[in-house]
């Protein structure tokens, strides 16, 4: 399951967590770059709610979030090449028209 479903599908989150929740779905990049300091000071939350925002997701914590987002990432790359090659193929295989 996604992160970004887990995040929709959990249903008791508090304002706080649903905030924290929207931040990371829509800086996704940057959460792979920061650390749990700059998420608090962004969101204007506390590690803590952090930590049980990512404990409600199913996680272990702020670095899982991470390795999820990194592995989703990896994902979409790979998918995004496969239909490229695929594109490509379908391309050269097409018969050109003979004059």
């Amino acid at each position: 399951m996604t992160l970004d479903k887990k995040i929709t599908l959990c249903e008791n989150l508090t304002p706080v967590e649903v905030r924290i929740g929207n931040y990371i779905m829509n800086h996704k990049e940057t959460i792979l770059n920061c650390t749990i300091q700059d998420l608090e000071k962004e969101v204007f939350v506390s590690k803590s709610a952090i930590h049980r925002f990512c404990k409600k997701i199913g996680l272990n914590g702020f670095n899982d979030l991470k390795i999820e987002l990194a592995k989703e990432e990896k994902m979409e790359e790979e998918t995004g090449l496969m239909r490229m090659c695929l594109s490509m193929r379908r391309i050269t295989q097409r018969k050109l028209p003979t004059n």
